[in-house]
């Protein structure tokens, strides 16, 4: 159940060979700040969870396991969409990679760009 309750019809897309710089999220000046849980603010329903060397998503506490990923300048799976930021991208076992631009990070509030659709997926931090 790849989180669909907030990533409402995106597709998956097939692992093309990784480009780019990467980094580990550790070594990123601004990753205490995205570490933790975090809930759609379209669907409290649907979370994220972020330590710092794997993600999770759930839906209604159902979660479909953790993920490793890589803070990255750009997106394997779509090279074409711009960027000026981090990406998270991860990379299921076996499976697609999914990349999530960071358009905002606060405190407090996260919001996500889902590449290559554009899709803007917002979040607060759990409580």
């Amino acid at each position: 159940m790849r989180f669909h309750g907030i990533f409402l019809g995106i597709g998956m897309f097939a692992l093309s060979a990784c480009g780019g710089d990467s980094v580990r999220p550790e070594e990123t000046d601004q990753s205490a700040v995205y570490i933790g849980t975090w809930v759609s603010a379209e669907d409290d329903q649907s979370t994220m969870t972020i330590t710092e060397t794997t993600v999770s998503f759930a839906y209604q506490g159902d979660s479909d396991g953790d993920e490793p990923y890589t803070i990255e300048q750009g997106c394997p799976s779509a090279p074409q969409a711009p960027l000026d930021g981090d990406t998270i991208v991860t990379r299921p076992e076996g499976g697609d990679v999914f990349c999530y631009a960071i358009d905002t990070l606060e405190a407090d509030r996260m919001v996500l760009i889902y590449l290559p659709r554009g899709n803007a997926l917002e979040f607060v931090r759990a409580e």
